[in-house]
């Protein structure tokens, strides 16, 4: 409910619908949206790591700070996200991430889906009828 307040119900479902195009025709439940705040005060630093079983979409918030690059660690080297408000990015559970310590604060939204098909997505009560319009598959395209 939180999120929706947040975000307004069209930016949510165009959120959704991005991150289900990127899947295909897969389709891997919502099962957390996360508002995470970096700051100096706290050191707070994100190590390198993978998330598990999940597939995670990531927004930056803001970018009046410094520091704090999101970089994962790929097969041809380094991949340092930018740093503008808006900037996205999706990636699977075994992609190697990390943020450096920030100067300033960092905000940045996540949702997260288990990269397995079955279950229900968090916001498939919330929103109803429009869940399935904005791109959930139907039974016959899950037989495809």
């Amino acid at each position: 409910q939180d999120v929706l307040q947040w975000l307004g119900l069209e930016d949510l479902k165009k959120l959704l619908m991005m991150f289900w195009r990127h899947m295909g025709k897969r389709h891997y439940p919502v099962y957390r949206a996360i508002y995470q705040r970096f700051r100096h005060e706290n050191d707070t630093v994100s190590p390198y790591h993978t998330d598990g079983t999940a597939i995670s979409l990531v927004i930056l918030l803001n970018d009046d700070f410094k520091g704090g690059e999101m970089t994962y660690l790929t097969r041809n080297g380094p991949v340092v996200v930018e740093q503008k408000a808006g900037a996205t990015t999706i990636h699977g559970a075994g992609m190697v991430h990390g943020n450096a310590a920030v100067d300033g604060v960092k905000h940045q939204f996540t949702l997260i889906a288990r990269e397995r098909e079955g279950g229900q997505c968090m916001f498939q009560r919330l929103l109803g009828d429009e869940y399935v319009k904005i791109g959930e598959p139907s039974a016959t395209d899950q037989e495809l």
